[in-house]
């Protein structure tokens, strides 16, 4: 049965492992911020482009006197923030991507060079087939973390700020 200590005990693990893994990224924060600034765009521009398609459908159906006739120039906004919204996205996953490899990149080196130190007496007895089989698929788990879980939960902060400004 687990204690409150136990919670304690788990939740301070949880939080120096992702303090320990944020470590880890200090390199390529520049790489992530990218994919923040392209997420963030492309999904302002999904925004915007709906928001200019329903202002020029409005013009052109009603000839509403406060567009005076410019349903053109709001199509075109509507289309071109869309096309934008389109490379943004490719280079938010871009991004993510490079930063989540070149991540998996440094920490596989760094856990081979370990396991080279310890070799062959501290792998003696160990099933070292097994042994990197399993290393190797726990490293690939964090690909999901680096790309696909830090950027979007900076991006959605991002968006309903500017959202709301």
């Amino acid at each position: 049965m687990r204690t409150g200590s136990d919670d304690m005990q788990q939740t301070t693990g949880n939080l120096t492992m992702m303090r320990r893994m944020a470590r880890l990224m200090k390199p390529l924060a520049g790489t992530e911020g990218k994919a923040i600034l392209c997420g963030s765009l492309g999904h302002l521009f999904a925004v915007w482009s709906m928001m200019a398609a329903a202002a020029a459908l409005i013009g052109l159906v009603t000839d509403w006197p406060p567009l005076n006739g410019q349903w053109v120039v709001w199509a075109l906004v509507a289309v071109l923030t869309a096309l934008s919204r389109g490379v943004m996205a490719y280079g938010e996953q871009y991004y993510n991507h490079e930063m989540a490899f070149s991540m998996l990149r440094d920490i596989r080196t760094t856990v081979f060079d370990k396991m080279r130190s310890l070799a062959p007496a501290g792998l003696r007895d160990q099933e070292r087939g097994d042994m990197v089989t399993v290393i190797t698929n726990d490293i690939e788990l964090l690909e999901i973390f680096y790309a696909h879980t830090l950027s979007p939960i900076a991006i959605a902060l991002l968006t309903s700020l500017a959202n709301l400004a």
